[in-house]
């Protein structure tokens, strides 16, 4: 069962507003992203997986196309599925680049690793995309 704060007796609320930073954020990262909505990052890389279907390079490709499950309440939803020219099924998760580093939280990265080791027969592929300056062109950089 889960307590919510209005559960609790007032002098409870009370603290706890108190002990809250006035200027605290709510969510971790902003707003939370609706199933099958591509964030900035996502929507670039699918442009370039549509140049590869169109070059023939793959058949197809597809968003949050399957969810991994990889304990009793513990998923994946990778960000694209996409079917090779030579039948192969690769999972692309995209992640930003931040200097030199693909940045990858801490869970997400746990999470891809068991899926790589429990779903063996996929072939795993972390894509890292860096926005480039407006004085480059905007855009990114895979």
């Amino acid at each position: 069962m889960r307590i919510k704060a209005s559960d609790l007796p007032p002098e409870i609320q009370a603290q706890l507003k108190a002990s809250r930073p006035k200027n605290a954020p709510k969510a971790r990262f902003g707003k939370r992203r609706k199933p099958g909505e591509m964030n900035d990052l996502e929507r670039a890389y699918s442009e370039v997986l549509e140049i590869r279907r169109l070059a023939g390079e793959i058949v197809g490709w597809w968003y949050e196309g399957f969810k991994l499950k990889l304990t009793d309440r513990c998923f994946l939803s990778p960000d694209f599925v996409i079917l090779l020219a030579d039948n192969t099924i690769e999972v692309h998760e995209v992640k930003a680049v931040w200097g030199d580093k693909t940045h990858c939280e801490d869970d997400a990265a746990v999470k891809n690793k068991v899926a790589a080791d429990k779903f063996w027969f996929l072939q795993f592929v972390l894509v890292g995309g860096k926005k480039m300056s407006g004085r480059f062109g905007g855009g990114y950089e895979w």
